[in-house]
């Protein structure tokens, strides 16, 4: 059966409903960027059970789900930090929620979590290289666009506390295969620096098993410290 087109307006429209919530929370906000399939709902089931869970289906394949984007009042373990999160869209015809998601929302926005992976290239038939050229430059257009985004906008820039680059699906990698030979290898570690100019924002590159919850709560907890410390600041 074809998957139907996510319907646009009704995206919005979501939006405008988690915009209500996004401006009365009290306390942190956080945004999770990436990829179809990338693993960001894995991720987002991990921090709400704090434990392993089944590999799910990414919200891009279930359009009714997208529309709800995932609102979520973030517990972490051993952490008093309130965080509301929202789990953005990631198909490549959404990419218009992300401006609509960062400029929209009335509210300052105090994490950014960005996630990628690895896929093997099954055509070089090199299990070992681990790396699959078209997936690796999705990822770069994808955090290019972010970026641009994100530095566009003066208010974004100044508000934005932490920038999180999670490396996902370590799991599966092969032998050898190190986070930072896949941020290399997709032009996303050229575009890094360019976030130490900010005059806030602290970046953060961790490799992680969204799946297992491998540096899962080490990666949030950096992330709550942060904000931690924008409430001393």
């Amino acid at each position: 059966m074809p998957i139907p087109t996510p319907d646009l307006g009704g995206i919005v429209k979501a939006l405008k409903e988690v915009g209500k919530a996004w401006r009365t929370f009290k306390g942190y906000r956080l945004l999770v960027f990436g990829t179809k399939a990338v693993g960001k709902t894995t991720l987002w089931r991990h921090l709400e059970g704090g434990e392993a869970v089944k590999a799910s289906v990414s919200t891009t394949l279930a359009p009714e789900e997208i529309g709800r984007f995932k609102l979520k009042d973030i517990k972490f373990a051993g952490i008093t930090t309130r965080v509301l999160g929202v789990d953005v869209p990631g198909d490549p015809n959404l990419r218009a929620t992300w401006e609509d998601t960062l400029y929209r929302m009335d509210a300052p926005t105090h994490g950014i979590i960005f996630m990628l992976d690895n896929v093997e290239d099954t055509a070089r038939g090199v299990p070992a290289a681990g790396y699959d050229p078209a997936r690796l430059a999705e990822h770069y257009q994808a955090f290019k666009h972010l970026s641009d985004l994100i530095f566009n906008r003066a208010d974004v820039a100044d508000n934005l506390q932490a920038l999180l680059v999670l490396v996902n699906k370590r799991d599966s990698w092969p032998a050898g295969l190190q986070y930072g030979d896949i941020m290399e290898a997709s032009g996303i570690n050229a575009l890094m620096p360019r976030f130490n100019e900010l005059t806030h924002c602290r970046p953060r590159v961790q490799s992680c098993s969204a799946l297992y919850g491998a540096n899962v709560q080490g990666s949030m907890a950096w992330m709550a410290k942060n904000f931690d410390k924008l409430k001393s600041d």
